[in-house]
């Protein structure tokens, strides 16, 4: 089959149609795309520079990409930031933060977006014992589920735990002044404030951010009465401001 063979088969067929098949087929033959071509060159029409497969469809893959990535990149920061000062705000101080976590955790360890791997911060957020994980669960849906199940096993353990041995095995000293602290706060913090207090025999004691309500009462009642009762200098130093994680 010649060229001849081609343009007469093509030479009824719409200008457009054949501009296309030319970009857009890589196994074109070569004798039918210099027939388009000469078909083309023949009715007067301009004949697109003919770009190589491979690269058009990667400037087609990037141009229809990037709006995407650049929109999905910011939804990414925005919403890592808004659950972190939801989650540090409010679920941590209630009970149910504790299964918030495990929910998202679950969900994070168990999602296989390619569309999500794409973007550097979702890869960045992944750790290698992650990605680790998400590949043997990506084997069957019986082996993703049960492999999950010892995750939220030691998940429910240590929130469990909280409530129940946790109470049980810390004894509180009420001869000695007590000063809590809530919430989350850093070690360094918590150790540089508790040598301060030393020398006024004031004992730092960390609640964390889960704790019921009467507990937390009680804490602030005692807090006060140690404040009313302390000396001008241990005033300033129990009330200096402290930062939060």
């Amino acid at each position: 089959m010649n060229v001849t063979y081609y343009k007469e088969r093509f030479e009824n067929t719409e200008s457009a149609y054949l501009l296309a098949r030319r970009a857009n087929s890589p196994d074109l033959n070569p004798r039918a795309l210099q027939a388009i071509e000469e078909i083309i060159a023949e009715r007067g029409e301009v004949l697109p520079t003919l770009v190589p497969f491979v690269e058009s469809a990667t400037i087609a893959e990037s141009k229809s990409d990037r709006f995407w990535r650049l929109t999905a990149t910011f939804c990414a920061c925005v919403g890592v930031i808004a659950l972190l000062k939801v989650f540090t705000t409010g679920f941590v101080q209630v009970w149910a933060g504790s299964l918030v976590a495990s929910a998202c955790l679950l969900w994070w360890l168990r999602t296989d977006n390619i569309r999500f791997m794409k973007l550097d911060l979702w890869c960045f957020m992944r750790s290698s014992i992650s990605v680790f994980m998400i590949k043997l669960m990506s084997f069957k849906s019986i082996r993703r589920t049960s492999s999950m199940v010892p995750v939220g096993a030691v998940v429910a353990a240590i929130a469990l735990g909280y409530y129940v041995i946790l109470p049980k095995i810390i004894v509180e000293d009420e001869t000695t002044p007590r000063w809590y602290l809530h919430g989350l706060v850093y070690t360094k913090n918590f150790d540089e404030l508790q040598e301060k207090l030393a020398p006024y025999k004031v004992r730092m004691i960390s609640r964390g951010c889960i704790i019921d309500d009467d507990v937390y009462a009680k804490d602030i009642r005692h807090n006060q009465q140690v404040y009313e009762s302390a000396s001008p200098e241990l005033k300033l130093l129990l009330g200096e401001p402290r930062p939060r994680i």
